[in-house]
């Protein structure tokens, strides 16, 4: 489906984000409402090798995959005039083309009671896009996610912001899989550090400290990273931590109005309804 095939006739539109763009949507927008779509799981199984990975070490972003009893928690935002327009080829570059997504329209449902649902267009990524990698377990997935590094930042950045929006906007939603993966990506960085910190450097050798993940492809390429890198690494997971304990959310108040967040891995957020296109350019979800 083509941008002016989805506007033709229309004033405005909800768009549904449920991954970067929950937290990083980077175009105007009149409003935004944190809610939820039915009959579809948000999974990390697809591919990036643009905005968190490359050829070589593709990283993990989500994609949406049909269950009749699931349902996926995000943000829509709606936009209008002009906006409708400009975000949508912003979005076929950021989501279809280096993202390899397709578009559909499903039934948004804004939180609250006595809210009616609205349609919105939503992006996802099919089992046969060259870029789909399928199912993994959490640990072998965290292990890939925390070592791989895109033109937009850390692919461990995209997860730990996904996971911070959902406690932040949508407590009450208990997200199994991208918390098993949150926990195990982050396992496998505290090994880092301490296989840094104490001089070991060989795989073997972390293996035999019990590496949960360690005997994954993402864990031995993790045993490669020079010092500095894993340093800036747990530096960036540490800002991003501290940030949320100490009240300074990377997200809106109230209706769940998303933040914009600039300036690389570790940027500072701003709320409101225009994104600006800096701080590495947009990603998919």
């Amino acid at each position: 489906m083509k941008p002016q095939d989805i506007i033709a006739g229309k004033s405005s539109l909800w768009i549904f984000g449920y991954g970067s763009l929950v937290w990083k949507p980077d175009f105007k927008y009149k409003r935004s409402e944190v809610g939820y779509i039915e009959g579809y799981k948000r999974r990390f199984w697809h591919g990036d090798n643009f905005h968190r990975g490359n050829d070589e070490s593709p990283g993990r972003v989500v994609t949406l995959i049909e269950d009749d009893d699931a349902t996926t928690w995000g943000v829509a935002f709606e936009v209008s005039g002009s906006q409708l327009e400009e975000s949508l080829k912003y979005l076929n570059v950021r989501e279809t083309v280096r993202g390899g997504y397709v578009t559909k329209m499903v039934d948004f449902f804004p939180h609250g009671e006595d809210r009616s649902p609205v349609h919105a267009l939503v992006y996802i990524a099919t089992t046969d896009n060259p870029l789909y990698l399928g199912p993994a377990s959490p640990e072998e997935i965290g292990a890939q996610i925390a070592v791989c590094k895109g033109k937009t930042g850390h692919n461990l950045e995209y997860l730990l912001r996904l996971a911070e929006f959902m406690r932040s906007s949508c407590p009450h939603v208990e997200d199994h899989h991208l918390f098993a993966i949150e926990t195990a990506a982050l396992t496998v960085v505290s090994y880092l550090l301490a296989a840094h910190v104490s001089g070991i450097h060989s795989e073997q050798q972390v293996r035999n400290q019990s590496v949960p993940s360690s005997s994954s492809p993402g864990a031995a390429r993790a045993l490669a990273l020079p010092g500095c890198a894993v340093v800036a690494m747990v530096v960036a997971v540490g800002q991003l931590r501290v940030g949320a304990v100490a009240g300074g959310r990377y997200f809106g108040e109230g209706r769940g109005a998303s933040a914009g967040v600039e300036g690389g891995a570790c940027g500072q957020s701003r709320q409101g309804g225009l994104q600006g296109a800096g701080g590495g350019g947009g990603e998919a979800g």
